[in-house]
């Protein structure tokens, strides 16, 4: 039997009033790994405990920290890794140590490995996808970004800051097929700065982790990446100043990498439409190179075009001008508006997205920002 103590130890000459919580658990099943300082043990604790994640049945320990040395890094690691309650943050349960100066055991949740390795090994998500040109985010990035923001914020609330992240120092672990996101390797800053200042530059952090997997993927020798969507956002993170902190996510979630095709509708069915009345944003659509190259019409997005002017006949409304780029964005709009009536043997978001996936950021970036 065995104590976790939720407290910080003690130091020498000096008194700490700082209270701590004692569980008594049991470790079963124990098995170390003593050329690589790591092992794994199952935690019985017992059942009139209240608990976040219910029975902890696997954990893995590695023995981390020697308080007799430990500079503050320890202290703030182990204080975020038993306070902080999240599934993407690596929680640990059981903290074991002989005395109040160590050495401490830290039992943490198990993790399947690195995240980066993982990431350039499934070549960001591709191994289940066809064809040789690829949008970033795919959904399994897409997934890992947005809950490695569902961690830093976690963070945030608590007053607390990761201050160490990056691709490398982050583990994952491979749950009933799906990828569930471990922040880990916290360390305290050094310097005196305020914590809203660290959680800035956690998130900060983050674009430049994004910049890295751009890189990676601009270099990729067998598909052919859009980073467009990825080198935005990371833009976006890495000049943010600290005082937009409070409102970041919702910013951030409002980005096109995050987008699914509920919003991509969205913006094609509704909000582009809308803002159509304005004869300054169709005069910033006509003005916008990057929309298309005109004459559009020579590809006829595997028969999308020409149902979508087929459709206009019978309505008795001319087809669309294929040389005018406002006629391409109503065109696409209209795929995605009339996708029933048309009848077509394809997904109309799958043909868009694979034709001109850079569409929805542009017409983002071209919205009246109201």
């Amino acid at each position: 039997m065995a104590t976790h103590s939720l407290g910080q130890s003690k130091s020498k000459g000096k008194k700490d009033d700082r209270k701590s919580i004692s569980i008594s658990y049991q470790l079963k099943n124990q098995k170390w790994d003593f050329r690589k300082q790591q092992g794994i043990s199952q935690a019985k604790i017992p059942s009139d405990i209240p608990l976040q994640y219910g029975i902890v049945e696997d954990l893995n320990s590695e023995l981390i920290f020697d308080f007799k040395n430990a500079d503050a890094s320890g202290h703030h690691c182990i204080q975020i890794m038993t306070e902080c309650f999240h599934e993407n943050i690596l929680h640990a349960p059981v903290v074991e140590h002989k005395n109040e100066e160590g050495p401490y055991s830290i039992w943490h949740e198990p993790y399947t490995g690195n995240l980066k390795s993982y990431l350039e090994s499934t070549s960001l998500g591709t191994n289940m996808m066809h064809g040789s040109k690829v949008m970033l985010p795919t959904p399994m990035l897409q997934s890992i970004i947005s809950k490695i923001f569902d961690g830093m914020e976690l963070l945030r609330l608590c007053g607390k800051y990761h201050g160490n992240f990056s691709l490398e120092n982050t583990y994952y672990l491979i749950k009933e097929r799906k990828i569930v996101v471990k922040l880990a390797n916290f360390k305290k800053k050094e310097t005196k700065s305020s914590t809203r200042v660290y959680q800035a530059e956690d998130f900060q952090a983050i674009g430049v982790a994004l910049q890295e997997i751009s890189k990676f993927a601009k270099e990729h020798k067998y598909y052919r990446f859009d980073c467009s969507q990825i080198d935005d956002l990371a833009e976006d993170l890495r000049e943010f100043a600290f005082g937009q902190l409070d409102s970041i996510k919702e910013k951030i979630r409002r980005h096109p990498f995050f987008w699914d095709y509920d919003k991509r509708k969205f913006l094609l069915i509704s909000e582009v439409p809308l803002a159509m009345i304005s004869a300054s944003f169709r005069s910033k659509i006509q003005e916008c190179k990057d929309l298309c190259i005109v004459p559009w019409g020579k590809d006829d997005y595997d028969g999308l075009i020409e149902l979508m002017d087929g459709y206009r006949v019978d309505k008795s409304m001319p087809k669309f001008d294929k040389k005018s780029r406002v006629d391409y964005v109503l065109c696409i709009s209209g795929m995605y508006t009339h996708e029933k009536e048309l009848k077509a043997q394809v997904k109309v978001d799958r043909v868009i997205m694979e034709r001109n996936p850079g569409l929805f950021l542009l017409l983002n970036s071209l919205l009246p920002s109201s």
